[in-house]
Order: C-alpha cells, then structure tokens, then sequence
C-alpha cells in the first residue's frame, strides 16, 4: 500500500486538511506541480548548497564533540533525521527546528514529526476498514468530536501530533508572508534569506494567475506533506549509506580519498556541479537507493482501462501465452520498487549485491532495452511519470553534501556487538537486538559511577507512558502512577530485572499494554539526570519529584526490591 496515501487519508479523517491531496488529477495537480517545478530546478539547487553545508557542519560538530575523548556508539538515525528535518527546514521552508547541539531535539515538531510515520502505520487497517465511512459523516466539527470519542489511543495520538503539525506550519506560514509584505529587508532577517522553497513558492503565488494561484490551504499542504516525505526517506538513505559504508572499510576509504582531493583541489567546499560530478561519491549513492530504496513498494490507481503490456511473455494456467493483462479503471496496482531494482534479468546475476562500481562502467543492455520509466538513473527509487518524486534531486544534494562533510571528518564502524537489522515499517527503517551491545560483564555500572557513555535521552513513544513507582511488590513486580493520570500495575521484564535496581519514587518509561490498560511493563528506568532532562523538555509535569538516588545492579546479582504487604495486591495474571 502507498504509505504516504494511507497517511494523508488518515490526516483527513482527523479534520486537519493541511495536506496535499496525492490522489488530485486532472487541473488540481498540473497546477500544484507547475508552482512547485522551479523550486526544484538545478538553479535553485545551487543556491541552496551554501545552507546545506552550514547543516551539515553543525551535524559534525555536534559529532565531533560526542567523540572528542575517542571513538563512541552513536545512534546515526537519529542524527540523520535531526538532520533532515533541519535541511528541509532551512532550505525548504526557512525556518530552524534544531540548532544540533543538545542531546534530543527541543522543538515539539522535531519531536513529534518522527513519530508520525510508525503511530500512522499502525493505523492502516482501522482506518481502512473501521473509520472510512468517518470522512463522509457531517462537518469536520463533528468528525472530530466523533474522533474525540472513539477510544483509540493511537488515533488520539496522531490527531494530536497531526494539530502540533498543523499550528506550526499555520505560525511559519503567517510569519513568511508578513515579512514578504514588510518588504526585502525582512526577508533578509529570517532564516534561508528568502531563499528558502516557502518564500519562492509563496512569491510565485503572489505573482500568479487567478486560475494559476493556491489558497493559503494549498500552500500549507505543500508545506506539510514535504517536510514529512522529504524527513524519513532521506534520513533513511543517509543511515544506510553510512551503515554499508561502516561495513565496507575499502570503500569508505576510496570515498573519502575521492572527497578529500576534491575538496583540496577546490580549496574548501565543492559547489553544486563540482559535488554532484564526484564519480564514486554518485556511485555509492545510487547504488544504495537501487538495492535499498527507502520505500520498496507503493500502489497506484488507474484512471481509465488500460491494458499492461509484458516484457517477457507468460502462459497461463489454461496452457495459453498472454503478452498483455487488461487492468479496468479504478484499479489498485501495487508497483515494485525493490523488485525492479533487484530484478536480474535486468541488472545481471549480481543483482542482489551491493556493487558500487557497477555505476563506473556501461549498464547492462538488457537494462537500456528495458526503457523503464523511472525519472532516475534506470531505477524506480523516485518513480516516474507525471507523479514521480519531484524533490529527488533535493534528496541528492542533502545526501551528498551531508556525505562529503561526515565522511572527511570521520571513520564509521559497525559494532561489532549489535545485529543492525532494517525493518519495512512503511519506510525501511534499522533497528538493533536490545539483549546484545549492552556492555556484557566488562561493564557494570555502580551506583556512584560517572560514566561519561551515556545513552541517548529515550522520549516515550506511541503506546508508551512515563509514570512514578508507587510501591515495589516483589517478583519484578510494581505499581506506578503513570504521568496520564493512570495507576498501572508493571512487570519488571528480562535482563532488566538483574541489572537495574528500581525503588520508590523512580521515573520509569512503561509500555501499555493493547488490551489491559490498567497493566503494563518496565522498558526504562531513568537516572536522576535523566528524569530532570525530561522535566525540562517538558515531558514531565513540573511538580513530578525526581527520586536523586541512581542505582544500577550487577548483571549476575538479583535486584533487591522494596516488597508490599502480603496479599496486598495480586497482580499474579501480569
């Protein structure tokens, strides 16, 4: 299914219409896209190049203190994404959500865009199914007040991410226009100098057509839904880069040898054609989103009949070759993106290997003959056609620029005790085995230890909710009052139990449980320093008290729990 299709469905049942419609045809869409194509045009790429390597530099900095006493485990997605949102802030929209210096990102957009796309996943099928027929009920008044009443926490989740979403595109909106009518010097003053795509786009506006004009509706779903498409794709591909790379020491280094002469020879940072003309640094980047493209599936309706023709004849089951498959009007077509990419009767017997050098030398004819209609390099990454991705060429430059910085400054490894693995959430997105890369027996954390590896800040995410211990009732067992006003009883699960000592009054992240709400399970115990850093992004409510004791157990002692009163609370169906 078209993952970003099933969202801006969702985002209209929640009554925030602030979207791009991606089903519009016909005049809507050759008039949204007609103000967006210059936007994208080389030229303008060029001027955005100096913006994307004050980013960048920023992400090296930040890295470059994390690691100034040595090598450290970073988490790259993370960064990645801060990045990204910072990329197409600046240079898309102009403005800053994060100035990449602290920890965790501070900005509640930064902090609630990353959640859009696993909280809207989980939504596929009830919307599809059960809230469907909700879009055509009334007014979106009344659609949100049936919203409200609904008793789906995800739902209520995404509306309330989706509103932050929405407040601050309308905040960014108001604030490009005044400065546009206050004049140049105005402009000059907010972030991108007007040199930004909002600031373009609403000039262009300005200057159009009646017919030709969008409302300030059109503009703001231009605003939110490229923020969004052009966030976790990118941070994808740039984390899967640099994870083949931590891989591929060999390549890395002819990388980077690449990068640096370049760079020498420029006498500081390469200009747009310079940059994008790096033959192995192109190569790598093509190669990645061929074998790895973020989204490897998407579906597309037909507008009329058409008829399908095969490349390679097939025969069916009555004995019969069939050339051509009729597809009436109004079909789903589901369009393979991985699976043209891998295809080996197109790319050859090597495929499925990540081959950078592939890009150095003739593609295979059997390619060239194919003619697929993919807007980039013989591959359906970006799709083709009227609706292809009209940013890729901004996704290209923010990758390679970001690219060109990190791999100059430093070496990427991979741990050698994590199994990185990437899962198809709607984006491909890596994840990690949490019982592996924990320190083992050689590293045991005392209860006055100052380690200076600390982990990331872990904000609570959808199904999750930060609560306080109320009591310690023995067994790895708990009750908390939780930060949304429910008393929940907890498990203490896995090797968390022998390794971190939890005692009234703690903070703890809990994870809910789908269908017993009034139960749920320990995934995170925060230090003292921990918990105030929650306290001051606003994650806590000011009067939450922070327990100043930190303790951590030996990963073959037994906790020592604080137990209630016998019989006091029978949680033994936990």
């Amino acid at each position: 299914m078209d993952f970003l299709a099933h969202l801006v469905g969702t985002v209209v049942l929640l009554s925030v219409r602030s979207w791009i419609d991606i089903s519009l045809v016909g005049e809507q869409h050759r008039k949204q896209r007609k103000m967006l194509n210059p936007v994208f045009s080389i030229a303008h790429m060029r001027e955005m190049v100096p913006i994307f390597y004050q980013v960048a530099y920023r992400l090296r900095d930040a890295m470059q203190k994390r690691t100034k006493d040595g090598a450290r485990e970073i988490d790259l997605l993370l960064w990645m994404s801060r990045t990204a949102l910072e990329l197409i802030g600046q240079s898309g929209i102009g403005y800053s959500f994060d100035s990449l210096e602290e920890d965790v990102a501070t900005h509640p957009y930064s902090r609630v865009v990353k959640k859009l796309a696993p909280v809207s996943f989980k939504l596929i099928f009830p919307r599809t199914y059960l809230l469907a027929p909700l879009v055509k009920i009334g007014t979106p008044k009344l659609r949100r007040a049936i919203l409200n009443w609904l008793p789906f926490k995800t739902l209520h989740q995404l509306r309330d991410i989706v509103d932050t979403m929405h407040e601050t595109s309308v905040k960014i909106l108001d604030s490009k226009k005044k400065a546009l009518m206050e004049g140049d010097e105005a402009v000059e003053r907010q972030v991108g100098r007007g040199k930004d795509i909002l600031s373009i786009l609403l000039r262009a506006n300005m200057n159009a057509s009646d017919d030709d004009k969008l409302s300030d509706e059109e503009v703001l779903a231009q605003l939110s839904t490229l923020i969004f498409a052009a966030m976790d794709t990118t941070s994808g591909a740039l984390s899967r880069i640099l994870h083949l790379l931590s891989i591929h020491q060999d390549v890395q280094s002819k990388l980077r040898e690449e990068i640096t002469e370049a760079r020498k020879q420029k006498g500081g940072d390469l200009p747009y054609d310079e940059l994008v003309s790096l033959p192995y640094l192109d190569a790598i980047c093509r190669e990645t989103l061929r074998l790895y493209p973020p989204v490897s599936v998407v579906q597309r309706t037909t507008r009329q009949d058409v008829v399908l023709p095969l490349s390679n004849p097939i025969r069916g089951v009555d004995g019969k070759e069939i050339t051509e498959i009729p597809i009436p009007n109004n079909t789903n077509v589901i369009v393979g993106i991985m699976a043209s990419n891998r295809n080996p009767e197109l790319w050859g017997p090597d495929s499925y290997e990540w081959k950078p050098e592939r890009w150095l030398k003739p593609l295979p004819e059997t390619l060239i003959s194919a003619h697929l209609p993919g807007i980039y390099s013989n591959l359906m990454t970006f799709l083709g056609g009227g609706r292809a991705c009209i940013g890729f060429k901004f996704s290209q430059l923010e990758m390679k620029v970001v690219l060109s910085v990190l791999i100059e400054s430093f070496r990427f490894s991979a741990p050698s005790d994590k199994n990185i693995v990437w899962q198809m959430n709607g984006i491909a997105t890596p994840t990690t085995d949490d019982n592996k890369g924990k320190g083992g027996k050689n590293r045991r954390r005392g209860k006055n230890e100052n380690d200076d590896d600390k982990r990331e800040l872990v904000f609570r995410e959808d199904g999750q909710e930060y609560a306080q211990v109320i009591k310690m009732l023995g067994n790895g067992r708990l009750e908390a009052q939780c930060f949304d006003g429910e008393k929940r009883l907890a498990h203490i699960r896995g090797k968390m139990r022998k390794k971190v000592w939890i005692n009234q009054g703690d903070i703890v992240l809990l994870s809910l449980r789908d269908f017993q709400d009034d139960k749920a399970d320990v995934i995170v115990k925060y230090t003292a320093d921990e918990a105030r850093n929650l306290k001051a992004y606003g994650e806590l409510p000011e009067n939450a008290k922070i327990n100043e004791t930190d303790t951590f157990g030996e990963e073959d002692g037994e906790c020592t729990f604080e137990f209630g009163d016998e019989g006091e609370v029978d949680i033994d169906d936990i």
